[in-house]
């Protein structure tokens, strides 16, 4: 009786966290075999991007291909249709009888496995093994692997590994973008992507799964309505609209990460927080936000850097696209807070003028819940006020 590894998953493409994963599981669990699965049509995913099944197939061999136990199987392409696990295993089982099935997972997965097709029975056919990328993630898994063992039966484990905080969607981003993927892909996959002009569609559409992924539904849709009126705004001042809409998408990227994940991430990317920035959390997104999509993104681009950086507080001599970026935020069409239709008609006129009506409110309202004034907020109405 052997034990199997079963990894699936779009693999769009497949980069060197999805092969670190493996690795480490099977030599963790000492499986005898990995089998590599391309799915064949994610039934929960709007995949606009999405390669050709001979194309994901064609990086899984180059990536998994010179690795002793591994196999790269097109079985969900033979199967047709949507790619549910539960037929894929229920077809593994027949083929494979009497050996034992694992089920190789990530993080984010497991979180939702009970929203699976017949997660109840694929808890029957094989152990499901899941690898956490940090430690809050950990301990959420651990809980999730006991509520589904109650309620599934069957065996849920969370093993400690170290796992590549990557994603398909950041990669995607990273080559749209033309930044360095080498530490992302093997070199063959990358100059199978480039030789085969792979994954060079719209940056917009690029970001967009991930940003929904990571935002909850109402920071999203908000996001989405940013990002209309950045392009607006961006049509009526000067400023570049593609540019200043993906800056819209993105700008909230962090928002809905905790402070505890939000003050890890500032100690593993070595930024310093002042001491007015360390007493405001509710700035720590915009400032993790612009680091996150420079550095995981690859959106090396400054006034994307800076838009996303100071949307939160302004700052004297801001860009016409962070003026924007600021502006959109304040007025898109989710906002209802009293004051924001004289916000939007002033918006219409001038930056400047809309830059200051908000500062004066929120310096208004910072001062009155006795919270501290960023200088950089400081800075802004003051130059404002000067020049006005």
């Amino acid at each position: 009786m052997g034990r199997i590894g079963i990894f699936g998953g779009t693999f769009n493409p497949v980069h060197l966290g999805h092969v670190s994963l493996a690795c480490q599981v099977k030599q963790l669990k000492q499986l005898d075999r990995v089998l590599i699965i391309p799915t064949n049509q994610p039934p929960h995913k709007n995949c606009t991007d999405l390669a050709d099944n001979a194309d994901r197939f064609a990086m899984c061999s180059l990536a998994f291909g010179d690795l002793d136990g591994f196999e790269v199987s097109d079985l969900e392409f033979e199967l047709g249709g949507s790619s549910y696990t539960i037929v894929t295993l229920l077809e593994l089982r027949r083929r494979f009888p009497d050996d034992e099935l694992y089920l190789i997972v990530g993080g984010d997965m497991i979180l939702s496995f009970d929203s699976w097709k017949d997660y109840q029975k694929i808890l029957k056919i094989a152990v499901v093994l899941a690898g956490a990328r940090n430690q809050s993630e950990h301990d959420e898994m651990c809980d999730k692997a006991r509520q589904l063992m109650q309620q599934g039966g069957g065996k849920v484990e969370v093993i400690d590994i170290s796992v590549t905080e990557m994603s398909s969607t950041q990669v995607r981003a990273r080559l749209q973008n033309g930044s360095d993927c080498a530490g992302y892909l093997d070199e063959r996959v990358l100059a199978y992507i480039q030789d085969k002009q792979l994954y060079c569609g719209d940056r917009f559409a690029s970001v967009r799964p991930l940003v929904k992924k990571l935002l909850s539904p109402n920071r999203y849709y908000h996001s989405e309505c940013v990002a209309r009126r950045a392009e607006e705004l961006a049509e009526r001042f000067g400023a570049d609209p593609e540019k200043a809409k993906l800056t819209g998408l993105l700008h909230d990227v962090m928002k809905n990460r905790t402070d505890n994940y939000l003050l890890q991430y500032f100690d593993r990317n070595a930024i310093i927080l002042s001491d007015i920035e360390k007493n405001s959390p509710p700035l720590w997104h915009s400032i993790a936000g612009a680091f996150f999509v420079r550095q995981e993104l690859g959106i090396d681009d400054a006034d994307i850097f800076c838009a996303i950086r100071y949307h939160t507080t302004a700052r004297a001599n801001m860009s016409v696209l962070e003026k924007v970026i600021y502006i959109a935020d304040c007025i898109s069409e989710d906002r209802k807070f009293d004051g924001v239709e004289e916000e939007r008609k002033l918006a219409k006129k001038s930056l400047d003028k809309a830059l200051l009506h908000s500062l004066r409110h929120n310096i208004a309202w910072l001062a009155q819940a006795k919270r501290p004034l960023h200088p950089d907020s400081i800075d802004a109405y003051n130059q404002l006020i000067l020049e006005g």
